[in-house]
């Protein structure tokens, strides 16, 4: 079995060279957005850095449709459950991780992430993510 810190580790340092660092930067303890650029434009990335998550990675769901039905299990996150549940300051919370609320593409969008359990799902993801 791989040591959720070791994959996680593989998947920044590969998306590192296959992406670039978004604007709003990284969260040193909690995330690293990036923005990838593809053949039919960019899309933003994020994969949660949180040492108890998996290594969840979130992309637009419609970018994602070449995953979806693959080896992997999908976790959807649809734009309308966001802000649903007050927080204990009264407000409406998020409902996601929060790096992903300022992120002008994923912010109020469907998402969805995929948790790699090993290298070889790991890998399926980059090579559809290489491949766009």
């Amino acid at each position: 079995m791989i040591e959720r810190s070791t994959l996680k580790s593989v998947a920044e340092r590969a998306l590192d060279l296959l992406a670039e660092e978004h604007p709003l930067g990284h969260q040193a303890s909690k995330a690293r957005r990036y923005v990838l650029r593809t053949r039919s434009g960019t899309m933003e990335l994020m994969v949660e850095r949180n040492p108890e998550a998996p290594t969840n990675i979130w992309m637009l769901q419609d970018r994602a449709a070449g995953l979806i039905g693959k080896s992997l299990t999908p976790s959807f996150s649809p734009a309308g459950k966001l802000y649903k549940v007050h927080g204990s300051d009264g407000k409406m919370n998020y409902g996601r991780h929060s790096a992903l609320e300022k992120m002008p593409e994923l912010g109020r969008a469907d998402l969805v992430y995929f948790a790699p359990k090993d290298f070889t799902e790991l890998g399926v993801i980059l090579d559809y993510l290489a491949g766009l």
